[in-house]
């Protein structure tokens, strides 16, 4: 009785180690898909910006809001790792 009682709990820790690192997954992918949200929502603003300012080059707009949106993703990143 003892050997079945060890051969099931084999599975169960090889379903509970697979179920943590789903959530592991999960999690990493939730806070990703945040920053990635933030960094479209900052070029979106940053380029509304420079129009409203009366920017209307559109390459100077453009190379800006990237310039600004990447800074923006490094920030998020920085603070996601810390």
């Amino acid at each position: 009785m003892s050997s079945r009682i060890l051969r099931n709990s084999k599975p169960l820790d090889s379903e509970a180690q697979f179920k943590r690192k789903l959530i592991e997954r999960f999690f990493v992918r939730f806070h990703m898909t945040l920053a990635l949200s933030g960094v479209c929502v900052s070029g979106l603003l940053v380029s509304k910006l420079l129009l409203e300012l009366g920017m209307r080059s559109m390459l100077e707009c453009y190379v800006l809001a990237v310039c600004i949106s990447y800074l923006i993703f490094f920030l998020l990143i920085r603070i996601w790792l810390t």
